[in-house]
C-alpha cells in the first residue's frame, strides 16, 4: 500500500480479501485497477449475488453518499489493486474532476437498477 495522493491510496487485495461488510460504517469508497469484486448480500438463503466489478468501476460510494452504514458486502474475486478514495478527496475529485462524477453516478444507477432486477425476482 502507498499513497497515491492525498487522500487517495493504491491497495493492493488477494483473492477472498472483504473490503466492508454489509452494516459497516465507512466514508471512503474504491476504484479497481485491476481485479474483480463481488458486491452481495448475506440473506437466509446465503449469499446473494449483486453484481461483479472490474477495472475502473467504483464501489463503497453509496455509504459515502447516502452517510447510512454499508448495504452490502465487497470482496475480492481475484488478486488484484484499486485506489481508496477519502471523503475529503472525493468531493475535490467531483470538484476537479467531472468525468469521476459521471462515472460514479452511472455506476449508481447501474447497479440500484441491477438490485431492484435481482430483488423482485427473488423473495429473501
Amino acid at each position: 500500500m502507498g499513497i497515491f495522493m492525498d487522500g487517495i491510496e493504491k491497495v493492493t487485495f488477494k483473492k477472498g480479501h472483504i473490503f466492508f461488510t454489509e452494516g459497516d460504517t465507512g466514508f471512503f469508497f474504491f476504484v479497481i485497477q485491476d481485479g474483480e469484486v463481488e458486491v452481495y448480500r448475506e440473506t437466509l438463503r446465503g449469499n446473494k449475488h449483486l453484481d461483479t466489478l472490474t477495472e475502473g468501476q467504483a464501489f463503497g460510494e453509496f455509504a459515502l453518499v447516502s452517510k447510512e452504514p454499508r448495504s452490502a458486502t465487497a470482496r475480492a474475486v481475484t488478486d488484484g489493486s484499486a485506489y481508496k478514495v477519502s471523503e475529503e478527496n472525493y468531493k475535490k475529485l467531483l470538484g476537479d474532476l467531472p468525468g469521476w462524477a459521471t462515472a460514479i453516478l452511472e455506476g449508481l444507477i447501474k447497479r440500484i437498477r441491477k438490485t431492484n432486477e435481482v430483488m423482485s425476482d427473488q423473495t429473501f
